[in-house]
């Protein structure tokens, strides 16, 4: 969860909040962790490519682009699921930010 964490920090260069929040779902066998910042939003034309290798909107040298790709890879390892929800400031001020979910499967202790 460090990449989703740090990305959202990155996000919040002005100041912001970073909410995380966990919870089961509704059947009760998922559990759902949020990571939500009040940052600048990702833009619609990078939205398609946030899990691409090497895709990153910061300066060349900076990072690698490979964050989220080893979040989605670790999480799919697990039987995971990652998804986002974003909204920059030109699209509502208000609003601005975006939401990570991760959705992984509860394991008893006893498996």
């Amino acid at each position: 969860f460090i990449n989703l964490i740090t990305n959202a920090v990155s996000a919040m260069q002005g100041g912001g909040t970073l909410t995380i929040c966990t919870g089961l779902d509704t059947s009760g066998d998922r559990i759902e962790i949020v990571f939500k910042d009040t940052g600048h939003g990702i833009k619609k034309e990078y939205r398609d490519r946030i899990f691409d290798p090497f895709f990153t909107t910061r300066e060349v040298g900076d990072m690698t682009g490979l964050g989220l790709l080893a979040s989605y890879s670790i999480v799919s390892k697990y039987d995971g699921n990652i998804s986002f929800e974003t909204v920059t400031e030109e699209e509502d001020k208000d609003r601005k930010g975006t939401t990570f979910t991760v959705v992984l499967p509860v394991v008893s202790s006893e498996n």
